[in-house]
This record gives structure tokens, sequence and C-alpha cells, in this order.
């Protein structure tokens, strides 16, 4: 499972969570997208249909909430404005924050990937995904106020990670909304990169705006190229330490 988050509203994190999940369905692995942010208005809810709030809050099942999407091989839990309250509604609540991992056991099976699209804050819902989650990805832009957010993202995951979750491995920063003349390279931890840079596009914004995976609105621009690129780079980094596991045998 693979939560993708950042604490800032401007680097493009649902869209990269987005075009990730679509981009790996297109290369035939089962995924769901699990989308934790109210503010993503891609997924969201349905009238009649359950949301991640009420497996959340009511303990639903997520089966239930389970929705198909345009591709085949994706499948989407969608969003509600109401997953704001619950950082109100569960605050007394005990293990609260272990909902949404007890949610997803009962269906990680049936998935090669879950993506966990994180709000852009660093409350229950977000750690609940880390709670969740074996890796996160971290979209960041070249400005310095954002590496700066970032960095506070990142010793949160230390913390999780060294206190509650030490199976939370790979931690990877995505450079997202990247021009020609601003790249990534002064950032730190760019050993943390994924090696994939996605830059700003026409075909990603016009996607963004319908509701729709960069990957499906314009399959050969060069917005969908980078997102498959990227989804190629993260199957990588889950094969390297198979491989490294392998040769020491």
């Amino acid at each position: 499972m693979v939560a993708v988050a950042s604490p800032r509203q401007d680097v493009g994190k649902s869209v990269v969570a987005l075009n990730l999940a679509a981009s790996l369905a297109l290369a035939e692995k089962r995924v769901l997208l699990v989308v934790a942010d109210p503010r993503h208005t891609v997924a969201l809810r349905r009238t009649g249909e359950v949301s991640l709030y009420e497996v959340l809050r009511d303990s639903v099942a997520l089966g239930r909430a389970i929705v198909p999407a345009s591709l085949s091989q994706l499948e989407v839990v969608p969003s509600a404005p109401s997953l704001w309250r619950l950082d109100v509604e569960l605050m007394y609540v005990r293990d609260s924050e272990q909902r949404l991992h007890q949610a997803l056991l009962a269906i990680v099976d049936l998935y090669d990937f879950v993506l966990i699209d994180c709000p852009s804050s660093t409350g229950l819902l977000t750690i609940s995904a880390l709670l969740a989650a074996d890796r996160v990805i971290v979209p960041v832009g070249a400005a310095t106020s954002v590496c700066v957010e970032a960095e506070q993202l990142l010793q949160i995951v230390a913390s999780v990670r060294r206190n509650l979750q030490p199976a939370l491995g790979g931690l990877h920063l995505v450079a997202n909304k990247i021009t020609p003349r601003r790249g990534a390279a002064g950032q730190p931890h760019t050993e943390q990169l994924l090696g994939v840079q996605i830059p700003t596009s026409v075909d990603i914004a016009t996607a963004a705006a319908l509701g729709q995976p960069a990957v499906l609105h314009a399959a050969d621009g060069v917005g969908a190229v980078t997102f498959r690129q990227l989804a190629m780079a993260l199957l990588a980094s889950f094969a390297a330490p198979m491989v490294a596991r392998e040769q020491r045998l």
C-alpha cells in the first residue's frame, strides 16, 4: 500500500495520485485508489454511494464503497466533503487511527497496488494512511517553501515509522510541476527522488480540469508519457529489494 501525501495544496498531489493509479492500471496492475482527500472532487461520491467517510465513521465494509473507474484494472473508494469532520468526530474514539488499516486488510489481497490519496494536512486521515502504508510518495515542487513543508512531512513519516509503524518502508519524493528553468536539483533529499520529474504541461492541466487522468485524455502527451515513466520507476523500486534478496540467497 502506498500513501501519496503532502501538506500543501499547490503541488498537484491528487493529480499525481490519480495519474499514477491510472498508469499502473495501464501496466496491467490491479489498482485500488482510496481517496482520503475531501478536496479531491474527481473521486467524490455520487448520490447513494458509500464513501470513505461511512467506512471510517460507521465501520461500513470497505468493499461496499468500491466503485469501478474508466479503466478495467482500476477501482476507486470515493471521497466525501464530510471527511473533514472525522478529526473531531473520532477524536476520542480509541484506536481511530487504525480504522483505515483494518478496513483495507479485508481487500488488500485483491489488488497489486492500493494507493491512498491523503488530505493536504497532517491530521487523522494522513496519520491513518501512514499507518496503513508500506511506502510513501511525497510530491514536491521547486520552490523553497514547498521543500520546507515537505521536510516537515518527512519528519512525521520518520516518527510514525519509529514509534507506530516499523513496516513503513521506502519514501519517495516526486518532483511535480517542474518547468525547464526550475528543476529539482537544488532540493534536499535528492537521493530520495523517484527519478522522474513531472513537467508543467497543458495536457495535465486540461485533463485535471475535466476530471480525467492525463494518460487517458492525451495518451501521447508529455504529461501522460511522464506519468507512465513514473509508474515504471515505482515498479522498479519495488522490484529492486526482491532482486537484492535473491542475490543474497
